[in-house]
């Protein structure tokens, strides 16, 4: 349990550097690079971020970024409650809520999920299996929305 707050914790820290534009710190061995996992969880962590900064801004579909993401995500719901996507974006603190709150939230029940329907045999523990999903995903979904967001 411990593993996943650090975990949480991590994806917050990133998350509110790249919203404020705070510097991260220097590596101690100038040598020392990140490994390739924490540079694609900075890619996808940083993209989430500029959302706030891209919400009112034009957009090539759409008048700005909030109506073209409406669009895109009225069909999306979150699995077993019926409640689009597009809900979040009505506002920039229902965003802030739902980067803070539901994405890792919903993370954290998938890693349960897939832990329990693998009976554990799976060499990835539960933490492991969440700190993919919130910092690293490779779904469908989530690299949708990573190049929808960069582009």
């Amino acid at each position: 349990m411990l593993a996943v707050i650090a975990i949480t914790f991590h994806y917050i820290r990133l998350f509110t550097q790249f919203l404020y534009g705070l510097p991260f710190e220097a590596p101690n061995n100038p040598k020392q690079e990140s490994s390739l996992k924490e540079r694609y969880a900075k890619v996808y962590v940083y993209t989430m971020a500029k959302s706030f900064y891209m919400y009112h801004k034009p957009h090539y579909r759409k008048d700005s970024y909030k109506i073209d993401l409406m669009d895109n995500l009225r069909n999306i719901a979150i699995p077993g409650t019926g409640l689009p996507l597009s809900f979040f974006v009505h506002n920039q603190v229902l965003m802030m809520f739902f980067f803070m709150i539901v994405v890792p939230l919903s993370c954290f029940v998938a890693a349960i999920h897939h832990y329990i329907k693998t009976r554990g045999k799976v060499s990835s523990s539960i933490a492991e299996e969440y700190e993919k999903r919130l910092l690293y995903p490779d779904d469908w979904f989530c690299i949708w929305q990573l190049n929808s967001r960069l582009a």
